[in-house]
């Protein structure tokens, strides 16, 4: 990934675990390791890679600001919106180019899907419907900082709501969210159903779990004039447009198992975000290079951070809540 892209040189690892940077830098060819990742900024770096738990971020992120370091940080920006601001009023203070890894934007489904939306074919976007059923945080880490209370929310949740950012284009005016434990012993939320209006009337809402026993990452769009019915994880997409016929469904699917067949071949089928971050990584380069924008703006990391943090308090509260709107100077 990184150590692959041209011109660019590791400087180190920093990890609290002193057997997995050791372990990672033999892995990668990495000359150093620390312990404290303070000194390892202070190695006088260009930018920096935040792999770090989510709560972590957003002092991390200042941090690399007060150095002058550029910043390319794991989903989500932070915790919650007080600290999210706080690190993006850093990053322009310093005038440091901060970034999301937000990888599904590179998928070619939801690609193509922005494309059609933002060309008019589907006229006025109405709503938007996500599905993402993915599994137990237990069944790929050993880490434990994901069982907080937002659970499911703040777990695969901040990929759904930088896609319902990236689609909206608009402020979050209303959040509800919904959550419980199914399995009535975590005491946190390892189900949640998010809804979210925008400010330019377009309604999207999500449904997030960890235990619906299917594993499932799928988006309808629904506009004036039509439809997008997305699978995520097999990289599909079906544009409809007034009612679908048995001729152009088997047409869909004949689509459907040649792009299978070719990303099969290619060795990137079902293997989720994971194929996508290289392109987002050059493209992070080539904007800290200023021959491309950031991958990922700013504020539409802000806004996603808004509808996590905002969906946990709407659980908690048991109502609708209205987040605060973000300051003009970073809009």
């Amino acid at each position: 990934m990184l150590s692959s892209i041209e011109g660019l040189e590791l400087v180190g690892i920093a990890d609290k675990a002193a057997n997995r940077a050791r372990n990672l830098a033999k892995r990668f060819r990495i000359k150093n390791t620390y312990a404290d990742y303070l000194d390892l900024l202070d190695e006088g770096l260009d930018f920096a890679v935040l792999c770090t738990p989510s709560h972590l971020h957003g002092q991390m992120i200042v941090d690399c600001c007060d150095r002058g370091i550029h910043v390319l940080t794991e989903k989500p920006l932070a915790h919650d919106t007080e600290t999210a601001l706080a690190a993006a009023k850093a990053a322009k203070l310093q005038r440091v180019k901060l970034c999301v890894v937000q990888n599904y934007r590179y998928c070619p489904a939801l690609r193509k899907a922005k494309k059609i939306v933002d060309s008019g074919r589907l006229g006025k976007v109405l709503a938007m419907i996500i599905v993402a059923h993915t599994p137990h945080p237990m069944t790929w880490t050993h880490s434990r900082w994901l069982y907080t209370a937002g659970g499911v929310v703040d777990d695969f949740g901040p990929h759904v709501y930088d896609i319902m950012t990236w689609f909206g284009a608009s402020s979050p005016q209303v959040v509800f969210a919904l959550g419980d434990d199914v399995t009535q012993r975590m005491d946190l939320a390892n189900y949640a159903h998010v809804s979210v209006g925008f400010g330019n009337s377009m309604h999207a809402a999500a449904d997030l779990s960890w235990f619906s026993g299917s594993r499932v990452f799928a988006i309808n769009i629904y506009g004036t004039g039509g439809r997008l019915q997305i699978d995520v994880t097999s990289d599909s997409l079906e544009e409809v447009h007034g009612l679908a016929t048995p001729v152009t469904e088997v047409m869909s699917s004949w689509h459907q198992a040649l792009h299978t067949i070719r990303e099969a071949a290619l060795g990137r089928l079902l293997i989720g975000g994971i194929a996508y971050y290289d392109q987002l990584y050059d493209d992070f380069v080539r904007y800290l290079e200023n021959i491309a924008p950031a991958p990922v703006p700013l504020l539409d990391s802000l806004r996603a951070v808004q509808i996590m943090d905002y969906s946990r308090r709407s659980i908690v509260q048991g109502r609708a809540l209205r987040p605060l709107t973000l300051p003009e100077e970073l809009i």
